[in-house]
């Protein structure tokens, strides 16, 4: 390979994968596998995570049983025991990644009208040891979020078509890969990380994903069926074409075709502010979103078939521009310069990220983020992956059988079934 064509390769301990930035008109090689890869290690981590959990559930009833009614918003981690003066739970994996996730509201300060996020109350995929398989309920307890970009003002229809191609060049599939210059920053009031749980699943089973996901894992302590709410059917019954057993819908071509299709999505959304309104789910709303009603619209609007049990909310990014040209001035911070002549290396029909002061008041980012700066990533991730644990077997001898199964039964999740 020549000097022309030479790709520049930055790589970070905290990201297996490496981000290319191509020369000046030149175009990074695509591997094909890049995204199974990275989707087959979310699973590993997802079904790691569930073990690790059941294993440790004696634990978790017995700190409910003796925290008290108002278990949700304790820190388990910190919580002592009365009989013997000692923190429990200070080391177990359920309490550090509780307090990893931190509050439902991460804004805010814990409290008992803001608990821990990982204490989840409803309707959970369920082992029903007649047939030694799980019951999954498609759009009520799993979910994506992904925030797709505000329509930039002041550009042409030409200028747009360029961005929506752009855009869609940064971010193809479902996730987003991880770069050196983004970190797993804390917000100040609750101490949640912007991540989620993702580094403390990565760093329990020695996994890295390679993706700047935020990943959530909640654990069912009230299993709620309202019959006024829900019915069998819309709550055990899938409503979409479900995949064979061990078929783990991991072909590249599954999130290849989900990217074309929000980009279609995204075009529309952009030509019309009723679609937009349609579509865009506000985040003060998502705990009132209908499961479900995003993959309706999406069908009636593009014809696209969702082809994962996971329920879908689109939000709408207001942290991103786009520009014809950058050029950026930092690798490790990622900070670039949108006006002209100001050196690095030239980028063209770029997105890039700045944030308000009143975002970056609420990050302990340590002065490394300035309201004047853009980014030629984001610093706090695009997509949410919100998984509930199934519910272990009364029985846990039937643990290991209920697990394996958990896994291929009805596989229309991105990763596991």
């Amino acid at each position: 390979m020549n000097d022309k064509t030479e790709l520049i390769v930055e790589t970070s301990e905290n990201a297996t994968d490496s981000i290319l930035y191509p020369e000046i008109g030149k175009t990074p090689r695509k591997d094909p596998f890049h995204t199974l890869n990275k989707i087959t290690t979310l699973r590993q981590l997802h079904i790691q995570s569930i073990a690790q959990i059941w294993s440790e559930s004696d634990e978790i009833t017995k700190f409910i049983e003796e925290a008290g009614e108002d278990y949700k918003s304790i820190n388990p981690t910190e919580w002592v025991c009365p009989e013997s003066g000692e923190k429990p739970y200070q080391e177990s994996f359920w309490a550090r990644l509780t307090v990893k996730l931190g509050p439902v509201k991460v804004f805010d300060k814990l409290s008992n009208e803001n608990p821990y996020r990982f204490w989840y109350k409803g309707v959970a995929p369920i082992f029903n040891s007649s047939n030694g398989g799980y019951m999954v309920q498609p759009f009520v307890n799993n979910r994506i979020i992904i925030k797709l970009p505000k329509k930039p003002e002041n550009l042409s229809p030409t200028e747009l078509t360029k961005a929506i191609a752009a855009y869609f060049v940064s971010s193809p599939g479902l996730f987003g890969d991880s770069h050196i210059s983004q970190h797993d920053l804390n917000f100040k009031n609750s101490g949640a990380s912007v991540l989620g749980d993702l580094n403390i699943l990565q760093e329990q089973f020695q996994l890295n994903s390679g993706l700047f996901i935020k990943m959530v894992t909640r654990f069912t302590s009230e299993y709620n069926f309202d019959p006024v709410e829900q019915t069998i059917d819309s709550v055990i019954v899938p409503q979409v074409d479900v995949h064979s057993t061990y078929d783990l819908s991991d072909s590249p071509s599954v999130y290849n075709s989900f990217g074309a299709a929000m980009q279609n999505l995204l075009a529309l959304m952009w030509s019309s502010e009723e679609i937009r309104k349609a579509v865009i789910t506000k985040p003060e709303d998502i705990e009132k979103h209908p499961p479900g009603q995003t993959v309706r619209i999406i069908k009636e609007l593009i014809g696209y078939e969702y082809p994962f049990l996971l329920d879908l909310i689109i939000e709408e990014d207001n942290d991103t521009a786009f520009f014809d040209k950058v050029n950026l001035v930092d690798r490790d911070s990622g900070v670039v310069s949108v006006k002209e002549a100001q050196g690095g290396l030239e980028l063209r029909n770029r997105w890039v990220w700045r944030y308000d002061q009143e975002t970056i008041d609420q990050l302990d980012s340590k002065g490394n983020l300035s309201p004047s700066d853009y980014y030629i990533f984001p610093k706090i991730p695009l997509q949410t992956l919100e998984m509930v644990v199934p519910i272990q077997p009364q029985l846990k001898d039937n643990s290991p059988v209920a697990l394996s199964r958990y896994n291929v039964d009805s596989a229309g999740f991105p990763f596991s079934c």
